[in-house]
């Protein structure tokens, strides 16, 4: 049995920035590799099989991770949220194939697409039980197994493409690691933590689940869409070059990305605390000091990028990608409003505000496919960088005008009985 004792807020942030800012890193590595030993054509095909996975997994995912994080009244078991993320992964595969079977993609892009989907539901496995070290504050198991799977993969994964070049064989041989780093590390890792029983039931408490995560399986399928849409778009309209190109610089926003995701995780549950508590002044003060560092990562991404863009792109990639440097500009202008719109949905989740969600992200992903298909088809690659933008802009005013209406509909801005609404 492991040590049941959770870590303090700074020991769960420090553990869960080192390791989120390794799997970013890493997967930042896996991209470099494709995109120098291979072509900008091969980063858009890795990059078009995640826009086409990612949204079906992150739906059927039903952000089971979030709700299971702040369940502090232990309304389901561990068993529960499992066998509801079983039973969604195999609808999510599903999906896929159904997809590939109506689609016109060639044989090879179905097969890398097909991979790309085996990798994410394994991830899917390996996060239904972060869920559970997350809700009792032990981010450090978690940093470790994300650590593994990162740097592994990454190792494995160039050394398999520098002799294979074959992106089909590298995904290939990324899914076995996954596999090995589920079954010998998270499974154990929870097992010994008060987890004495792992099986899929099916009954009315799942379907109660289902209902219950459902708005923030759809709030957070369009959030994905957000993300993936204006790729599609592009891969349509310029071909996968010009999507290449695109992923390879959107992609560092992961850099900043990482602190606003880490300090999001950990926050999570802390901010259920309070509110189940009922301590509303705790609760404001953490989120504006999520708020201040969301601001100050924002304005210091812009000042880089500002002095230091082309240098960056071409370092990382080629003068291809330094090309389009204004473009890299553009998505930095429009991250300063989606860590901002991070950290209060972070606030939302933590009081279980799961319904609301929905209609933010629907205005978002309206804004983006009504500028998809504006910008896109005329101003390709530039186009897609205001997409992102707008899209960004949209997501910011929405998220916190329902912040204000919340908070003002309750002359302390937290309710007492943690109902969920």
């Amino acid at each position: 049995m492991q040590n049941m004792k959770k870590k303090s807020l700074k020991q769960n942030f420090l553990w869960t920035f080192v390791g989120n800012s390794i799997l970013s890193l890493t997967q930042f590595g896996i991209l470099i590799v494709l995109a120098k030993v291979g072509t900008p054509t091969v980063v858009g095909e890795y990059s078009l099989a995640l826009a086409i996975s990612s949204p079906i997994f992150i739906f059927f995912n039903l952000k089971l991770r979030s709700a299971q994080a702040t369940d502090k009244n232990n309304e389901y078991s561990f068993s529960d949220y499992y066998s509801l993320r079983t039973i969604a992964n195999i609808f999510a595969m599903a999906t896929i194939i159904v997809i590939l079977f109506l689609s016109d993609y060639s044989l090879h892009m179905s097969l890398i697409i097909l991979l790309i989907s085996v990798l994410k539901l394994l991830e899917s496995k390996s996060d239904i039980m972060f869920g559970y070290l997350q809700k009792i504050e032990r981010m450090d198991l978690v940093s470790i197994s994300i650590m593994l799977r990162g740097m592994v993969s990454l190792i494995f994964g160039a050394i398999i493409y520098f002799i294979f070049n074959s992106l089909i064989i590298m995904v290939t041989s990324m899914i076995i690691i996954r596999f090995i780093i589920l079954v010998f590390y998270d499974l154990p890792c929870i097992k010994g933590l008060g987890v004495n029983e792992i099986k899929v039931k099916v009954n009315n408490i799942i379907a109660k689940l289902f209902f219950l995560t459902l708005p923030l399986g759809l709030s957070v399928v369009l959030g994905s869409l957000n993300t993936n849409l204006p790729r599609i778009f592009l891969e349509n309209y310029s071909g996968s070059y010009d999507l290449g190109i695109f992923a390879g610089i959107s992609y560092l926003l992961i850099a900043f990305s990482t602190i606003v995701n880490a300090l999001g995780q950990v926050s999570t549950p802390r901010l259920a605390y309070y509110y189940n508590k009922s301590k509303p002044q705790e609760f404001k003060k953490l989120i504006l000091k999520l708020m201040f560092i969301s601001l100050a990562l924002g304005v210091t991404g812009i000042v880089v990028v500002n002095f230091a863009g082309e240098l960056i792109l071409t370092i990382l990639y080629s003068k291809e990608y330094a090309e389009y440097n204004n473009v890299f500009m553009i998505i930095m202008f429009g991250a300063l409003f989606l860590y901002s719109s991070i950290f209060i949905g972070t606030a939302l989740t933590a009081m279980r505000r799961f319904k609301v969600q929905f209609p933010i992200h629907l205005v978002s992903f309206t804004v983006i496919l009504i500028c998809s298909s504006l910008f896109i088809p005329r101003y390709g690659i530039v186009g897609a960088g205001w997409v992102i933008f707008a899209g960004n802009v949209a997501s910011f005013i929405s998220y916190f005008s329902v912040y204000i209406i919340i908070t003002l509909k309750n002359k302390r801005g937290l309710k007492n009985d943690y109902k969920i609404n």
